[in-house]
């Protein structure tokens, strides 16, 4: 499978950087997959798990809303907030209760709309 580059950016630091052969990625729309040869796209991200894939290899990265742009080969994922999950061997992680706990706070049942999420300091005393 062809692969293309992949940068996953947080105000604080890039979090990845690479060729990979897929990434799924939690749209506000719905979550979708990119693949080498998707279509150019920009899209508003929700809080979610962002899903790099290289061969057997997986990296899994929890964000909380951002930009999402494919073109020319390249995704770039520039996120509001973003870190590794809790457990994760590279560094200290969010944990995923944490980020349950967050999810259900920034979407309430019967929400109608999206709010913009800066977690986990927005929540962070609710938490």
């Amino acid at each position: 499978m062809p692969n293309f580059q992949f940068s996953l950016v947080s105000p604080e630091k890039l979090l990845f950087g690479g060729q990979v052969e897929q990434v799924d990625v939690p749209g506000l729309e719905g979550d979708f997959g990119v693949l080498s040869g998707h279509a150019p796209i920009v899209a508003v991200l929700r809080p979610g798990i962002v899903t790099a894939m290289a061969g057997t290899n997986r990296e899994k990265y929890v964000v909380f809303g951002g930009l999402a742009e494919f073109a020319e080969e390249e995704l770039t994922i520039l996120a509001d907030s973003a870190g590794l999950p809790a457990g994760h061997g590279r560094a200290r992680g969010l944990g995923w209760g944490r980020v349950l706990r967050c999810f259900s706070l920034a979407w309430p049942a019967g929400a109608a709309a999206y709010r913009l999420v800066t977690c986990p300091s927005q929540y962070s005393n609710q938490l």
